[in-house]
C-alpha cells in the first residue's frame, strides 16, 4: 500500500512538472487529481472557507514553504508550484518570474485593459506559471529624481486614484467572482526615493503627518481597494514615521483591512523582509523578523527569507502556526477566485477562450496608440535649448529600450534597457 502510495506522489508530481513545462497551464483539482474530493476543489464553497480547508491539510514545513513568492508545489495533494510575482506596469514583463514569452506568444501589448486579457491568454497557453500581477504603481510622485516617476500617474491625489481604480479593474476583470488577474497596488506609502546623498529607500524613514497620509498618500491605495476591489496591495520598503510599512500592524491590518476592507493579499516589495533587520535594524534575529511582519499582517514575501526562517521563527516561538494559517489562507483564497483550483482553466467559461490569437490584436495596438498619443507630453523650451545647435553640440547619450549598440550588435536587435 505505501509502494502505491509513492507511486502515485511521484506519477501526480511528474504531471505537475509538465503542466508546466509542456505548455500545458498548471491548475489543480482536475479528475485525475488526488485531491477532487476535497472541500478545496468544491467550487460550490466561498473561496475563504475552500482555501481553509486547503491551509488545514498542510503540513507545518509545506506551510512556511508558500510565504515565498516561488511557493512550492504540495504534490500529495495535486498542488502544483506557484510564481507570485508578475510584472505588468507597461505591458506584461519578464521581470518578474511568471511570465514566459517562449512559445506561441513572444511579444504582448500594452495598456490594462489588455493587460489582463493578454496575461490570461498566456496563462491558457502554458506560457505562465502565474496570474498575479504586481501593478499598478500608484506611489504620489514627488521628486523627478526618483527613476521610477515612469511608472506612476503623477503627483495629484485625485488622477493618482482615478488611475488606480481604471488600471486595476482593467486588469482583474469584470466577471463577478472571478478574477481575470490579480492586482497589486504598491508600493504604500510615502515612498519615491532611490538614492539620493547617502539615503537610500531601504532604510529611509519618511516623517509624515496623519494628516498627510491622509489627504496626499494614501488615496491611490484606498481606492485601489475601496472602489476598483483590487487583491493585493504591496508594502514599501521605506519606514513610516520610524516603524518599518512591511511590520506595520497600523497600515497592513488596521488599515488596509480593517477600515478599507481589502479581499486579498499583502505582499512584501522585494526582499523587504530581510531588509527589517539587514538594513532598518528592526528586529533582532531573523526569526523576530519574520514574525514581527507575518504578525503585523503580511501574507507574503517576495523573497525566500520567509521560507528560509519560517520554521525556526515557529519553534521558537516567536509566531503561532495559526499566524501562518491566516496568511496562506488570504493566499490561498485569491488563487481559488483565479481558478487555480477548478480544473483546466481552459474550460473556464469566463476566461478559458483565451488564447494566442487575443494576443497583440488590432484593437489592443489601437488601445495602445490611443493611450500614447493622449499621454504626449509638451516640455517648455523658454532658455531655447532645443533644437540643439550642430556647431556646438559634438557628443549625445541615448538610452532605452529602443537604442541599439553598433559596436556590440552589428546585427542586432534592440537593446534591453532597465527601469529600476
Amino acid at each position: 500500500m505505501a509502494a502505491a502510495a509513492s507511486v502515485l506522489l511521484v506519477l501526480t508530481a511528474a504531471v505537475l512538472l509538465l503542466l508546466v513545462e509542456g505548455g500545458e497551464p498548471p491548475y489543480s483539482c482536475g479528475p485525475r487529481s488526488p485531491s477532487s474530493g476535497y472541500a478545496f476543489c468544491d467550487a460550490r464553497l466561498p473561496p475563504a472557507r475552500r482555501a481553509a480547508d486547503l491551509v488545514s491539510r498542510l503540513t507545518a514545513a509545506e506551510k512556511v514553504a508558500q510565504l515565498g513568492d516561488e511557493a512550492g508545489g504540495v504534490a500529495r495533494l495535486g498542488v502544483p508550484p506557484y510564481k507570485w510575482w508578475s510584472e505588468g506596469l507597461h505591458g506584461l514583463s519578464y521581470w518578474g518570474h511568471g511570465m514566459h514569452f517562449n512559445g506561441a506568444v513572444t511579444a504582448i501589448t500594452s495598456f490594462p485593459q489588455a493587460i489582463g486579457t493578454e496575461a490570461r491568454a498566456l496563462y491558457n497557453l502554458g506560457q505562465a506559471e502565474g496570474l498575479t500581477i504586481w501593478s499598478p504603481n500608484v506611489n504620489i510622485y514627488r521628486d523627478p529624481r526618483w527613476g521610477r516617476g515612469q511608472e506612476t500617474p503623477g503627483e495629484d491625489p485625485t488622477t493618482a486614484s482615478k488611475y488606480a481604480v481604471a488600471f486595476v479593474k482593467g486588469l482583474q476583470g469584470s466577471t463577478p467572482g472571478t478574477l481575470q488577474t490579480s492586482a497589486c497596488c504598491k508600493h504604500a506609502t510615502a515612498y519615491d526615493l532611490e538614492e539620493w546623498n547617502g539615503v537610500a529607500r531601504y532604510n529611509f524613514n519618511a516623517k509624515v503627518t496623519a494628516q498627510d497620509l491622509a489627504d496626499t498618500f494614501n488615496p491611490p491605495f484606498k481606492s485601489c481597494v475601496v472602489d476598483a476591489k483590487a487583491s493585493c496591495v504591496m508594502c514599501a520598503y521605506t519606514d513610516i514615521n520610524g516603524v518599518p510599512a512591511c511590520a506595520s500592524s497600523d497600515l497592513l491590518s488596521k488599515t488596509f483591512r480593517g477600515q478599507w476592507g481589502l479581499d486579498g493579499y499583502v505582499s512584501s516589495d522585494c526582499d523587504a523582509v530581510a531588509l527589517l533587520r539587514d538594513a532598518q535594524r528592526y528586529a533582532p534575529t531573523p526569526e523576530d523578523t519574520v514574525a514581527v511582519a507575518i504578525k503585523a499582517g503580511l501574507d507574503l514575501n517576495c523573497g525566500n527569507y520567509t521560507q528560509v526562517h519560517g520554521m525556526a521563527a515557529l519553534q521558537q516561538g516567536k509566531m503561532r502556526e495559526s499566524d501562518v494559517d491566516r496568511a496562506l489562507t488570504n493566499l490561498f483564497a485569491v488563487r481559488m477566485r483565479l481558478g487555480h483550483f477548478d480544473g483546466d482553466p481552459r474550460s473556464n467559461a469566463a476566461y478559458g477562450h483565451l488564447g494566442a490569437a487575443d494576443v497583440c490584436t488590432q484593437a489592443h495596438r489601437d488601445l495602445a496608440l490611443e493611450a500614447a498619443q493622449d499621454g504626449i507630453v509638451l516640455l517648455k523650451n523658454d532658455a531655447g535649448a532645443l533644437p540643439l545647435d550642430r556647431a556646438t553640440v559634438t557628443s549625445s547619450f541615448l538610452n532605452g529600450i529602443g537604442v541599439k549598440d553598433s559596436e556590440k550588435e552589428d546585427n542586432a536587435s534592440a537593446r534591453g534597457g532597465r527601469n529600476f
